[in-house]
C-alpha cells in the first residue's frame, strides 16, 4: 500500500517498498509523492556515495571543541571568581544616563601636531569642513547653507568680509527639525570660529552659546549623540577663542550664562565641561582668575525666580567650579588650587555678574563700597555661594581617588580653622587665639595668608560666625560625599573639631549671653544656632564614617576617643539642638551604628545631665523649649542602648549612673 502523499504514518508494506527502492529495485507501478521521492533519493545517494559536506563536518567538529574548550575555560574562571561569570552580550539596551555617561567632550587632546593651514584645495578651514561634511551628509538644511555659503568661503579675505552672512545663514538652520544636519552645521560652527578667531568673539560667540541654549529648550537636549556634537564644536570655539576670553572670564562667564543655567542637570554639566577650560588657561595676571571665580559666585548667588531655578543655578556654578579642578587620573589639576582658593573662602559676594558689579568690586577692595548693603540680603548671598562650593566639592570627591586629593583637603581644613579662629576673637580671647594658631599645621598657615585678601576687614561677629558655620558645612559636605571614602586622615578632622570648632562655639555662646539685650552686630541665638547645626553635621558625618573599618577609618573605637571632646555640641547650645544631635546619634545607634553607640557613650556623662535638665526644666511657654516626654524617652533610649552594649560595657559604676538617672527621671516622664 503507498504511503499518503501526506506524509503520514508508513505501513509495514510502505517501508520494504522504500527499503527496496534504496537499493536500487524500482517498481514502475509504484506511486509515491514526489516529497517521499526526494526523501528516498537523498538517502540513496547519502548511502552509495557517501556525505560530499565532509568540510561542515570537519567545521563542526572544530566548534565543537572550541566550545569544550571555552567552556572549560569558563569553569577555571568560574572556580577562580567563585560565581559564573558575566555573560558578555553585544546587544544590549542602554538608557539614557548610560548613554549621557558616555559623552566625551575632550577636544584638547589630539594624536598629532594641529594643523596650522587648511588642506590643499581649500583657502580656509570652513571651506575644507564645508566640502568634506558636503560628501558626508545630504541633509536638507546643510544643503541649502551649503548653497547659500560655498560663492561666500572662497578664500579667508571673503570669508571675514562675509562673515555676518555666513554666520546669519548657519545660526538660522539650528533647530529641531534639521537634527540629520546639526552635526555638519556644528563642524563648519567650530571652523568658522578657528577661521575668523579675535573677529568671531565680540558679537558672534555670543550669538553662537545663545543658539546652542534655544536648541537646547527642545526635544535635541534629550539625544545624547547630537549633544555630543553640540558641546564639542562649543568646546572648540572655547579653544580657538582662548585668548580673549580667558583674559576676562568675567566677559566670558557672562556670555556663556544663558548656557550654563539651563534647566536639566546634563546640560548644565556639559557646558561646563566645555567652558572649564578657560578657567583652566586663564592667566594669574591682575587677578584674572580670583576675579571670574567671585564673579561666578556673585552670579550663582543672585536671587532666582523659584526654588527650582535658585537650586539649578548653584549646581550649574558648582560644576563649573569642579570641572575646572578636575584632573587626570581620578586627581586633581595643576591650577586646581587657585579656583578652590577662592570658592571655599570667597569674602564678599556681590550681587550680579556684569561691569557694574566689576566697578563694585574694584571699589570695595579700596574703600569698601557695599557698607549700604542689607546684611541679610548679603549673608544670604554668601550662604548661596557656600552652596555652590558644596556642590563642587562633593563632585570633586566623586572624581578623586584617595591618596590623590590631599591638597583639597588642606585647604578645606585651612579655612574651617581660619573661620573658627576668627569667630568672637576679641581681646579678651588673644590668648586663646595665639595658641590655637601655634597649634594649626604649617600648610594651613600658607593657605592663610594669601586668603587674608578674600575677607573682609570689617566683618562683624555675627557675619564671621555664619561664616565659620559656612565653612564647616562644607567640609562636612565631603566628609558625607561615600561615608568618608575619600577622607585621607581622620586626625585633622578630629583636631578641627577639638582644638576649633568646639571652643568657638563656646565663644559665639557665652558672646550671645553677653549680647542677648542687644542687636545688630553682634552674636545672637541664631548665629550660634547655625554654626552648632554644621558642627553637628560634621560629627554625625564622621560617626556615620567609623561604622566600618576601611580606607582611613579605623572604626568605631576611634569616635568613641574623639567624641569626649564634643561635649560642647551639648553643653553650649540650646536645647532643641542639644536634643536633635542626640536624638540624632540615638537613631544611628538603633539602627545599628556602633560608632553612633560608642560616640553616645563617650557623650553619656555630658548627655544625661543636660536631658535632665530638659526634663526637668522643659516648659510648653518657654523659646526653644523640648517636650519633657520626649526627652525622657531619649534619656530612656540612650542608657538602654548602653546597657545592652555587652561589648562596650563601662562597667558596675556607668550601670549604677544610668539607673540612677532613670529613676531621677520617670516622675517627671
Amino acid at each position: 500500500m503507498p504511503p499518503k502523499s501526506g506524509g503520514g504514518k508508513k505501513s509495514k508494506a510502505a517501508k520494504q517498498v522504500t527499503n527496496k527502492r534504496r537499493r536500487g529495485f524500482i517498481d514502475p507501478d509504484l506511486r509515491v509523492s514526489k516529497r517521499q521521492e526526494r526523501k528516498d533519493d537523498a538517502k540513496f545517494v547519502k548511502a552509495k556515495f557517501g556525505n560530499f559536506q565532509g568540510g561542515d563536518d570537519a567545521k563542526r567538529r572544530a566548534e565543537t571543541e572550541t566550545a569544550s574548550a571555552s567552556s572549560s575555560e569558563d569553569e577555571d574562571l568560574e572556580n577562580a571568581l567563585g560565581r559564573r561569570p558575566p555573560r558578555q552580550r553585544t546587544h544590549v539596551f542602554k538608557n539614557f544616563a548610560q548613554r549621557v555617561a558616555e559623552v566625551d567632550l575632550d577636544v584638547h587632546r589630539t594624536a598629532g601636531a594641529p594643523r596650522v593651514d587648511p588642506l590643499q584645495g581649500s583657502a580656509c578651514f570652513f571651506h575644507e569642513t564645508l566640502v568634506k561634511c558636503a560628501e558626508l551628509n545630504c541633509g536638507a538644511h546643510f544643503s541649502d547653507f551649503k548653497r547659500e555659503a560655498e560663492p561666500l568661503c572662497q578664500s579667508l579675505p571673503m570669508l571675514v568680509l562675509h562673515q555676518d552672512e555666513v554666520l546669519r545663514a548657519l545660526l538660522s538652520r539650528l533647530v529641531p527639525e534639521a537634527r540629520h544636519s546639526l552635526e555638519a552645521l556644528l563642524s563648519c560652527l567650530q571652523a568658522l570660529a578657528r577661521d575668523l578667531r579675535g573677529d568671531f568673539e565680540p558679537k558672534a560667540f555670543e550669538l553662537s552659546v545663545n543658539a546652542l541654549a534655544t536648541l537646547m529648550q527642545t526635544d535635541i537636549a534629550r539625544e545624547p549623540e547630537i549633544l555630543e556634537h553640540a558641546f564639542q564644536s562649543l568646546a572648540f570655539m572655547c579653544k580657538w577663542l582662548q585668548r580673549p576670553l580667558a583674559g576676562d572670564l568675567c566677559k566670558a562667564l557672562r556670555k556663556t550664562k544663558k548656557l550654563r543655567r539651563h534647566t536639566q542637570a546634563h546640560v548644565r554639566v556639559f557646558a561646563a565641561q566645555a567652558v572649564a577650560f578657560l578657567l583652566r588657561v586663564a592667566p594669574d595676571a591682575n587677578d584674572n582668575v580670583a576675579k571670574g571665580v567671585r564673579a561666578l559666585l556673585a552670579e550663582a548667588a543672585s536671587a532666582g525666580s523659584s526654588s527650582k531655578e535658585t537650586e539649578a543655578d548653584l549646581h550649574g556654578a558648582g560644576a563649573l567650579l569642579a570641572e575646572a579642578a578636575k584632573g587626570a587620573a581620578h586627581g586633581l589639576h595643576s591650577r586646581a588650587e587657585r579656583v578652590l582658593r577662592v570658592a571655599l573662602r570667597p569674602g564678599r559676594v556681590g550681587k550680579s555678574v556684569g561691569p557694574e558689579s566689576e566697578r563694585k568690586e574694584k571699589d570695595s577692595e579700596t574703600d569698601d563700597a557695599d557698607d549700604d548693603d542689607d546684611d541679610d540680603a548679603a549673608d544670604a548671598r554668601l550662604g548661596r555661594a557656600s552652596a555652590v562650593a558644596e556642590h563642587a566639592v562633593a563632585a570633586l570627591c566623586k572624581h578623586t581617588r584617595r591618596g590623590k586629593c590631599s591638597r583639597m583637603w588642606s585647604m578645606l581644613l585651612g579655612a574651617a580653622r581660619r573661620a573658627a579662629r576668627e569667630t568672637c576673637a576679641g581681646a579678651e580671647d588673644k590668648e586663646d587665639k595665639d595658641k590655637s594658631a601655634a597649634d594649626s599645621e604649617a600648610s594651613s598657615d600658607e593657605e592663610e595668608e594669601d586668603e587674608t585678601v578674600f575677607v573682609g576687614k570689617d566683618e562683624t561677629d555675627s557675619a564671621l560666625c555664619r561664616r565659620a558655620a559656612r565653612a564647616h558645612d562644607v567640609v562636612a559636605c565631603a566628609v558625607e560625599t561615600y561615608r568618608g571614602a575619600r577622607v585621607e586622615d581622620y586626625r585633622p578632622l578630629f583636631a578641627l573639631l577639638e582644638k576649633h570648632t568646639f571652643p568657638a562655639l563656646r565663644r559665639a555662646r557665652d558672646a550671645a549671653l553677653r549680647n542677648q539685650n542687644q542687636s545688630g552686630k553682634t552674636v545672637g541665638a541664631r548665629d550660634v544656632a547655625i554654626f552648632a547645626a554644621a558642627a553637628r553635621r560634621l560629627c554625625l558625618a564622621l560617626a556615620d564614617a567609623h561604622d566600618v573599618v576601611a580606607g582611613a577609618s579605623l572604626g568605631p573605637e576611634s569616635i568613641r576617643g574623639a567624641a569626649k571632646s564634643w561635649s560642647a555640641a551639648v553643653t553650649h547650645v540650646a536645647p532643641a539642638e542639644a536634643f536633635a544631635f542626640l536624638e540624632a546619634l540615638n537613631d544611628r545607634s538603633r539602627r545599628g551604628s556602633d560608632a553612633a553607640t560608642a560616640a553616645l557613650n563617650s557623650l553619656l556623662p555630658a548627655a544625661a545631665p543636660a536631658l535632665v535638665t530638659l526634663v526637668e526644666s522643659s516648659g510648653p511657654n518657654e523659646e526653644g523649649a523640648v517636650d519633657a516626654d520626649a526627652a525622657a524617652t531619649l534619656l530612656g533610649d540612650v542608657c538602654d542602648a548602653l546597657l545592652s552594649s555587652e561589648r562596650h560595657a563601662a562597667g558596675t559604676e556607668r550601670d549604677d549612673q544610668a539607673s540612677a538617672l532613670l529613676a531621677r527621671a520617670s516622675p517627671a516622664a
